[in-house]
């Protein structure tokens, strides 16, 4: 009788933690968030934990992911190359960054507008900071130049996203 006591009681204490957020994994961030990492040496993890193992280590400070799910104190998150794992939480950032995608350098307008003057160009994997958004164009604020750049040459903002 006493052990049928201790077994509804530990059942209790589950329901208990549980319907408390205890043990229950927290609610998934919006599809397509971006955050950028917040150190200069962040460990990507297989699954959600540190006993996990580390399958990449990033050395770039600000570059974008985007959040795919969220448990707990750990981000499941997309690097800009499609690699895809967990980063613990206070590895990354809300400040909002991108990174020039593909072969060829992205030319920084000083409108925003397809034939405004081109006065810079970022080279290919370089970060900059996102200032805002329109439906084509992002300002960004990068090492020496401030400017327009056209989102199809950059990773780290939706198509239609504006802000």
């Amino acid at each position: 009788m006493a052990r049928a006591r201790g077994v509804e009681y530990v059942a209790m204490m589950a329901i208990a933690l549980c319907s408390a957020g205890f043990g229950a994994p927290a609610e998934t961030p919006p599809a397509h968030r971006y955050v950028s990492l917040a150190r200069g040496e962040v460990n990507m993890r297989e699954g959600p934990s540190f006993d996990h193992k580390v399958i990449w280590v990033y050395h770039r400070e600000g570059l974008p992911m985007q959040v795919l799910a969220q448990y707990d104190i750990w981000q499941r998150v997309r690097a800009s190359d499609g690699t895809v794992g967990w980063i613990q939480s206070s590895m990354l950032s809300a400040a909002r960054t991108v990174v020039v995608a593909g072969e060829k350098p992205a030319p920084i307008r000083d409108a925003n507008r397809i034939n405004a003057h081109v006065s810079a160009y970022m080279a290919p994997g370089v970060v900059a900071r996102v200032q805002t958004c329109t439906l084509q164009f992002c300002e960004v604020v990068t090492a020496g130049a401030v400017g327009w750049v056209n989102k199809k040459f950059i990773w780290g903002v939706d198509k239609g996203e504006t802000f």
